[in-house]
């Protein structure tokens, strides 16, 4: 498996899309520290939200909440990523090549998994101390770097990241379904957006669904950024559909790739 996961990786590395995507994702992520904003970042489920601010001197002690209100775009940055990893496999034939070599369906799913997991870890990790780094540099660290702000800065980087490896999965899965690049897009992009678009609307317009909005995959993902303020059960429900999308996810597309026919 390991042999597999070095060829990815050696192909993402070698390819224009991973410094593509990384410049783009390191240039709106710089741009908080660096030129401020007067705008806040709103986080939670209802009208009372705490809001993270992005101000004109935002601080190094600032910055993560900075970043973390902003982590959902990720899933729109890797998706040129699982892109490169899995779907560009199915249209230059190397799965088939793969299969033909005797290796494992669940040898190769489970490869590309681990790298998309990887690099999902990296962008997250790189972006949030980048932010900063930079808010540091310019405007001072404005804290104590103490045992409790680390403590602070890694509950939702944690939470944050589980949701963002379950959107990994789930990405992973349609493009071993549709196994072809341009329906992977469309039902990528259909799946995050349609799912957050219909929510919202059955939220807005129907009272009985008023509460259905706490399920929105993105929301969840911003709304952890304040994990700390949020009630136990709105924690529990959104590590529980992480966990879930991934155990659902990963079994659903395992399950497709062993079934379906490579041409």
């Amino acid at each position: 498996m390991w042999n597999l996961m070095r060829a990815d990786l050696f192909r993402v590395v070698r390819g224009k899309c991973l410094y593509v995507t990384l410049a783009i994702f390191l240039i709106l992520v710089s741009m908080p520290p660096l030129f401020g904003s007067g705008a806040s970042v709103e986080i939670g489920f209802d009208d009372e939200t705490s809001q993270v601010l992005s101000n004109d001197k935002m601080t190094g002690a600032q910055a993560p909440w900075a970043f973390f209100g902003d982590a959902p775009n990720l899933i729109f940055y890797l998706l040129s990523i699982i892109f490169t990893v899995v779907a560009v496999d199915f249209t230059s034939g190397a799965v088939k090549n793969s299969l033909a070599g005797g290796i494992s369906r669940t040898k190769i799913y489970f490869s590309k998994l681990f790298v998309l997991l990887g690099l999902a870890f990296g962008f997250f990790v790189v972006g949030l101390l980048l932010t900063v780094l930079l808010a540091s540099v310019f405007n001072g660290f404005g804290g104590s770097l103490t045992r409790g702000f680390l403590l602070s800065v890694l509950r939702p980087a944690g939470a944050q990241i589980l949701l963002l490896s379950s959107a990994m999965c789930i990405g992973l899965c349609l493009a071993f379904i549709t196994q072809k690049g341009s329906s992977f897009i469309g039902c990528y992009l259909g799946f995050f957006m349609g799912e957050s678009l219909l929510l919202t609307l059955l939220h807005t317009y129907f009272e009985r669904f008023d509460g259905i909005i706490k399920y929105d995959f993105i929301l969840n993902i911003r709304a952890l950024a304040d994990v700390d303020s949020l009630a136990k059960s709105d924690v529990l429900r959104a590590l529980s559909m992480g966990l879930s999308y991934i155990v659902l996810s990963t079994g659903l597309g395992l399950r497709s790739f062993v079934k379906s026919e490579i041409k």
